[in-house]
């Protein structure tokens, strides 16, 4: 077994590595077996949609219920294992609300990420900015506040909670 002794960070998509697509774990019967299911599934392999077009889709096909199991059934299928799901549930929701105009899903796809990603400055922010989108002050305010609970220098979440609080007074 071997670990990584250095200190490691996330590069805003700029990392010099590529994301695994599938996981193909082995496992002891397969070494006994001599297989090797990363080859395996390497061969078999065929690519399938990022998870935020498939949530995209998923929106215009069937709304939020379509939505709610796209998500389910990504997260169950233990190929996607070590699928980048923050960051797709980053894009989704923005490209739901400002270019498909789809603010509902936005909002849901943004909460789930929230839910999924409590801790995550990022997943507050956009929840923030589709909430604004979709008219919706009390969840962009409550969003923009907790990201700078979590992150005091985050500009953006900063700059929206003062225009929504100068909106309202």
């Amino acid at each position: 077994m071997r670990t990584s002794i250095l200190w490691h960070q996330r590069d805003n998509g700029n990392d010099p590595w590529t994301p695994v697509d599938i996981a193909a774990p082995l496992t002891i019967a397969d070494y006994a077996a001599g297989r090797d299911p990363a080859l395996e599934a390497a061969l078999r392999y065929t690519p399938k949609p990022p998870l935020a077009e498939q949530i995209i889709t998923a929106a215009r096909t069937g709304g939020v219920p379509e939505v709610r199991k796209t998500l389910a059934a990504y997260l169950a299928d233990p190929s996607n294992r070590y699928a980048d799901v923050r960051d797709q549930l980053i894009v989704a929701p923005q490209t739901l609300a400002d270019q498909e105009k789809r603010n509902e899903e936005a909002l849901y796809v943004a909460q789930f990420a929230t839910e999924r990603f409590p801790r995550d400055t990022d997943s507050w922010s956009v929840l923030a900015s589709v909430g604004v989108a979709a008219g919706r002050s009390d969840v962009a305010d409550a969003a923009a506040a907790r990201a700078l609970e979590l992150d005091p220098n985050n500009r953006y979440a900063r700059s929206l909670l003062e225009r929504l609080r100068s909106a309202g007074k």
